[in-house]
């Protein structure tokens, strides 16, 4: 599989999960800053947020993709000059980074905030993809 190719297949595959990843990890960071407070799951809100899975696969997908897709060509182009940023660690910072950036600029509440770096993070490590530095078509 070429190198475009695999980059590709993990462009829309952090671009699927991204709004699903938003959700949870918002969610989780939710009841995270309520403990101490006992924290109550009953199986309503578990249907909820499965419900609402459907449609953060929907949006989240549809807000995700060009930015993937930008980060991902902006990775490649750094990488081609400079290979340590090839790694997937380079990438899994390089979309904490802008996460964070954003967080900084529009100041969201903090469960919002960590969600999004969460989010960012993960689909910049999943959109490098399993390149492995050589160029097969």
């Amino acid at each position: 599989m070429s190198e475009t190719a695999n980059h590709r297949l993990g462009i829309v595959l952090a671009s699927v999960l991204a709004g699903p990843v938003f959700l949870l990890t918002a969610g989780l960071a939710d009841l995270y800053l309520r403990v101490p407070a006992p924290i109550v799951v009953d199986a309503q809100s578990v249907w909820l947020l499965i419900g609402l899975c459907v449609p953060a696969t929907v949006f989240g997908t549809i807000v995700a993709a060009p930015i993937n897709g930008i980060g991902a060509l902006a990775m490649m182009a750094l990488g081609g000059g400079w290979p340590p940023a090839l790694t997937r660690t380079a990438w899994a910072l390089a979309g904490g980074l802008t996460g964070g950036a954003l967080v900084w600029l529009f100041a969201p509440a903090a469960h919002v905030g960590f969600a999004l770096i969460a989010t960012s993070t993960f689909c910049a490590w999943l959109s490098r993809g399993s390149y492995d530095g050589t160029r097969t078509g």
